[in-house]
């Protein structure tokens, strides 16, 4: 008798945004969401957002896609996290263990983003370019690096083409996961030192999204101007965000005012890369209004 072969299904959609996450931000399945490169507002399901093929895979010696860090390690992530945030939707109270798993989520919802991609991108093209600037500033060490090349090619030519090209210096993908990997630990190791404040809005307002959700901004004392540090933001669903300034291992949840949220949803949106969403469309396009948002974010991290 014959036996087939069973080929297990690699996943090739990688969530940036995982799914669970964004279900927390839509009415009847559907999210509203701003893109800022088109300048629309539309309506999306939560599998069709913040998705990219095999965006996570790795390139092996062979050429070929390996989903591991998807598979093996992000899904794994977004479960545990998911399960820590349903806690603190039903208000209960979360243990170390707890705050670990979700400090992981977060430390990888910096990283994981395109946004972090392209600054990653940016500084190694500055890196490389500053170094190669260096290199051909100077035909006599040009003429010592490349005195055996089988072309016979002269250092002045070499230095010729490097000033007159327009050099692209692009990493390999693999470079910018090997990135993301080690300093999204590194990050969920500093989130775990801060004191959490859990803050819930009421259901007259809602808390809005991005690409990305993890905002670190400056905690600025209104009467005085004064900057008292740093602030970080993070979404946890639409009545919900998490908020880190000071130090400690407190988890606390506290009521705020529709002033408030709106003047979070600004930081939220301004800082969003590409997309902007939540579940009121409303919402949305008073915030991208008043903030006078178009345009891809091209700030750097």
């Amino acid at each position: 008798k014959n036996q087939g072969v069973c080929k297990v299904n690699t996943p090739k959609r990688h969530h940036y945004l995982p799914k669970l996450y964004l279900k927390r931000f839509c009415t009847n399945e559907q999210l509203f969401i701003y893109d800022r490169k088109k300048n629309e507002i539309r309506p999306q399901t939560p599998v069709n957002t913040g998705v990219q093929f095999h965006y996570y895979s790795s390139i092996n010696e062979k050429g070929e896609k390996k989903p591991e860090i998807e598979t093996d390690l992000l899904s794994r992530i977004d479960n545990d996290a998911n399960n820590v945030i349903e806690k603190i939707l039903k208000n209960e109270q979360i243990n170390e263990f707890d705050k670990e798993k979700l400090s992981i989520f977060l430390g990888f919802m910096v990283h994981r983003v395109p946004y972090f991609e392209n600054s990653f991108n940016s500084m190694y093209s500055y890196i490389n370019k500053k170094l190669l600037n260096s290199i051909f500033c100077s035909e006599e060490l040009v003429q010592i690096m490349t005195a055996d090349n089988e072309e016979n090619i002269t250092a002045e030519e070499f230095v010729d083409f490097y000033k007159n090209s327009n050099l692209k210096i692009t990493p390999h993908r693999n470079e910018s996961l090997r990135f993301m990997l080690n300093q999204s630990f590194v990050a969920s190791e500093c989130f775990m030192q801060y004191k959490w404040e859990v803050l819930h809005c009421s259901s007259e307002s809602s808390f809005i999204t991005s690409d990305n959700p993890v905002i670190t901004t400056k905690f600025v004392e209104q009467s005085t101007g004064e900057n008292l540090g740093n602030l970080i933001l993070f979404p946890l669903s639409n009545n919900l965000c998490l908020s880190m300034f000071h130090k400690g291992t407190e988890v606390v949840f506290n009521e705020i005012n529709q002033s408030s949220v709106e003047k979070i949803n600004a930081v939220i949106a301004t800082n969003s890369y590409q997309y902007i969403l939540g579940k009121d469309k409303t919402i949305i396009e008073k915030i991208v209004a008043e903030n006078k948002i178009q345009g891809i974010n091209n700030k750097k991290m």
